[in-house]
């Protein structure tokens, strides 16, 4: 232990520390904290310690802040980088004298005035409205950089919230014979839909339904359980997973994929959405057995037609004993007509 200076015996002693309660006025209000104090170990004058005095002081800061809801230190600090922001800079969106921050993030306790306009940063659209109000206090690069990155973060919050709501629309409660015996997974599924589209080059969306299907039914009959736990509809032009649009529309948002549209016939007006890979290649997250899967499909259905493969799922069972709209169980899977490889 570092030795200390005791002034009743003049000269540099081992200290004696002990456990205590303290109480501290924070702003008129007492807080009761444990502390440790120090003894002179030979005369047991208390002695005089800045560490733990400031180790004391910041346990009732922190306990001041819980029982008033005050921002901790790391919190405003949390803000103000997740924005990019210097302390400076923040200050200066803010109005405030350019110590403020510094002294906040470095354990003063702010007021109730200021800790209400910290929280309300956690919103960036809030923030979005300061920037613009913020005139001439913020450098023009400053401001149209943090415009940028606030704008980013909003349209980020946005896609985030609308996946939540896809999740939930799209989940199914049970893991029957409808989802392949598991719970749909939208990651997985959209792993699957990156991989496939990866394997087969730029898919039409009619094609990659169909693809879909087989994956996950084939799935099903040689390893007990889809891949993706999708539902499949029977619809006109063959089996389609369940919120299929919906889905899609999510991971353009998200970045993975890229739609645009390609002319089959332009006398006839015939045009469809063709996908294209964006993110990278969604095998990290596929299991063996669900890629053996995948390649089976591909060496099947790679080189087919939109319309060629549509005929090949009407031909199949599952897809020919039930009408338009219904579910197709996958208790049809163990009639499938493409085989897996076991290679």
């Amino acid at each position: 232990m570092k030795r200390v200076y005791c002034p009743w015996c003049e000269s540099l002693v081992e200290p004696c520390e002990e456990r205590v309660e303290q109480t501290l006025s924070v702003r008129g209000e007492d807080v009761a904290v444990a502390g440790t104090v120090q003894h002179c170990s030979q005369c047991k004058t208390a002695l005089v310690s800045e560490e733990h005095d400031s180790a004391t002081l910041e346990r009732a800061y922190a306990e001041y802040r819980k029982r008033h809801g005050l921002l901790s230190p790391q919190e405003i600090r949390g803000i103000r980088e997740s924005y990019g922001l210097s302390q400076r800079s923040l200050a200066r969106l803010l109005g405030w004298g350019e110590v403020t921050v510094h002294r906040y993030e470095s354990g003063a306790l702010q007021d109730a005035a200021h800790d209400s306009l910290l929280r309300l940063l956690r919103e960036p659209s809030n923030l979005l409205v300061m920037v613009d109000n913020a005139g001439d206090r913020l450098p023009v690069g400053a401001y149209e950089t943090l415009k940028r990155t606030v704008q980013s973060r909003i349209d980020a919050d946005r896609v985030s919230q609308l996946r939540e709501c896809v999740g939930e629309v799209a989940a199914y409660p049970s893991s029957d014979e409808y989802s392949g015996n598991r719970s749909f997974d939208i990651d997985k599924l959209f792993s699957v839909v990156i991989e496939l589209t990866r394997l087969s080059g730029d898919l039409v969306k009619t094609k990659l339904n169909k693809m879909l299907w087989y994956c996950d039914f084939l799935h099903y009959r040689e390893f007990g359980a889809s891949i993706t736990g999708s539902r499949y509809l029977h619809l006109q032009y063959g089996p389609v997973p369940a919120h299929y649009d919906m889905l899609i529309n999510l991971m353009e948002m998200e970045g993975l994929i890229a739609r645009s549209e390609r002319v089959y016939d332009a006398e006839r007006d015939i045009v469809g959405d063709v996908l294209s890979v964006v993110a990278p290649a969604g095998a990290r997250t596929l299991a063996d057995s669900e890629m053996s899967v995948m390649r089976a499909v591909v060496s099947r259905f790679g080189r087919c037609s939109a319309r060629q493969i549509s005929e090949a799922s009407h031909e199949e069972r599952g897809y020919a004993e039930t009408v338009n709209g219904q579910m197709i169980p996958y208790t049809y899977a163990g009639d499938l007509s493409i085989q897996l490889s076991r290679q």
